[in-house]
């Protein structure tokens, strides 16, 4: 058996208030160790979204060398998760257990992580859970080299803390913060930025400030670009840090598990005559619906049948919400014609397929990339602000095709087309 090198330091309990601003306003629980308190990462994370416009109010169960199994059994840990009902809790594993042996973390790690999982949605339902991917030590874990050589560089050990804290994720219905997969970009991109400590493990300060970036986009899902740079970090390091983590994040969401189990609008629509337009709900993770026909009609039926009262097109806005009061936004044109296929959108691009053509609308001008079920881009185009979009729609494409959307001023939007 491997072993995991701890020491035990006093609890940390941190309870930090911000004041009110305008933006999201988030209660954040962290529990781990000391790769969580090093150079206060939970009040960095604070001050970050904090610049942002966003207040974070961090609570904190940290001690020197804990692991899962440990905080599993530690009252306080347990009572801090019963009487917070944080809105995130981030979850952070001991810094070498996740990269042992596959056998050793399903009896060691697993078990652990899910029952923190339990309690926290035991508290409340609607916390949303973050794991805390952590990073390979500077030279690879030199003290269970010997007996699992997949460690021995820092190469092997990132490999598998990252397979492991995706597995984490999945397993339990979280998301995962990449804070070691953006490590190992900067190590790879820029060397000469110190993410280490003097011991080779820890976080530096630049470090630090990378897992507090990492943590503002899989949270709020924005960059952190423009946000405090504290005076302990280098302005053109911090630059970097902020630039790698949003893109790392944020251009592959799906990747890190961010959002799963959330609300996802999916509509089909067809003419069935008489000014009447028949919708088919596809939406997934959804309890509640609102329809605005933008024509003064609205209703919350799931699937409705609505009668226009002409001339087409209309603009059509679904709400898609779960329990939890999270939700997906569609916009969709219906017209008289053929019947469409799904489509998707989230403000501000929206794109379909109807008959041989591709279609698109945005507000701005951007980025259209298209990837088919295995996950294959199989179309990367330009298209310009309030613009309709037209382009041939070959005839052998059919199935599931996801598409990816970005516009001149940084914002995403996704979804799916579906071509029967």
């Amino acid at each position: 058996m491997l072993l995991s090198s701890f020491r035990v330091m006093l609890a940390l309990w941190g309870l930090v208030a911000i004041g009110t601003v305008s933006g999201q306003v988030r209660k954040v629980l962290f529990i781990g160790n000391s790769y969580t308190n090093a150079n206060g990462l939970p009040n960095l994370f604070s001050d970050l979204a904090l610049s942002l416009g966003d207040t974070v109010e961090t609570l904190v169960s940290a001690l020197g060398g804990y692991t899962l199994q440990q905080h599993a059994a530690h009252q306080p840990t347990l009572d801090l998760i019963a009487s917070t009902q944080a809105d995130v809790v981030i979850i952070q594993e001991q810094s070498q257990r996740p990269a042992f042996p596959i056998a050793q973390v399903q009896n060691e790690v697993f078990p652990y992580a899910q029952q923190l999982v339990d309690a926290v949605r035991a508290a409340d339902s609607c916390s949303q859970i973050v794991f805390y991917m952590t990073w390979g030590r500077e030279s690879g874990d030199q003290q269970n080299c010997a007996n699992w050589p997949p460690v021995c560089s820092y190469e092997g050990m990132q490999a598998l803390l990252r397979e492991r804290y995706l597995q984490m994720a999945l397993m339990n219905g979280a998301a995962a913060a990449p804070v070691g997969a953006a490590w190992a970009q900067v190590r790879s991109s820029h060397p000469s930025i110190d993410l280490y400590a003097p011991d080779g493990s820890h976080p530096s300060a630049s470090g630090s400030y990378l897992a507090a970036c990492t943590f503002y986009s899989t949270i709020f899902r924005r960059p952190s670009v423009g946000a405090l740079i504290p005076g302990t970090v280098d302005p053109a390091n911090g630059l970097v840090l902020q630039a790698v983590s949003s893109a790392l994040v944020l251009d592959s969401m799906a990747t890190w598990n961010i959002g799963s189990g959330e609300p996802q609008a999916i509509v089909n629509w067809s003419d069935i005559g008489a000014n009447t337009i028949s919708f088919q709900n596809l939406s997934m993770h959804t309890t509640e619906h609102f329809w605005d026909f933008g024509d003064g009609s609205t209703s919350t039926v799931a699937s409705p049948d609505h009668m226009f009262p002409g001339p087409f097109p209309f603009t059509v806005t679904y709400l898609a919400s779960n329990a939890c009061g999270i939700s997906d936004t569609l916009v969709l044109d219906v017209f008289f014609g053929p019947a469409s296929v799904p489509e998707r959108s989230n403000s501000p691009s929206n794109w379909w397929v109807s008959g041989d053509m591709l279609r698109g609308r945005s507000g701005q001008s951007g980025q259209l990339e298209l990837f088919d079920a295995l996950g294959r881009k199989v179309l990367s185009i330009t298209y310009r602000s309030r613009e309709e979009f037209v382009i041939p729609w070959p005839s052998a494409w059919k199935g599931t095709f996801l598409w990816h959307s970005r516009n001149v001023d940084g914002d995403r939007s996704s979804g799916r087309i579906l071509v029967p």
